[in-house]
């Protein structure tokens, strides 16, 4: 399977910076993290860094994934 864009919303792209993460972050997360299906479209995509839990909730469509919000969890 070919990789598809990833676009972000404009909220998404205030969390990740808020949460001190960077695109290449979620960009793993989403790639190489676990995915949870939250519904028709929508999925939840964690990854464990060292700044603590990524969970970015994204929403897959046929040609184009799209992260709608990013939150952290256990921060050490």
């Amino acid at each position: 399977m070919s990789e598809k864009p990833v676009l972000f919303t404009k909220h998404g792209v205030r969390r990740t910076i808020a949460m001190g993460f960077t695109e290449q972050d979620v960009m793993k997360a989403i790639s190489a993290g676990n995915r949870k299906k939250e519904g028709k479209t929508k999925f939840k995509a964690t990854l464990r860094t060292k700044h603590g839990l990524l969970i970015a909730t994204c929403a897959e469509y046929p040609d184009h994934i799209v992260v709608i919000t990013v939150s952290r969890r256990g921060v050490r």
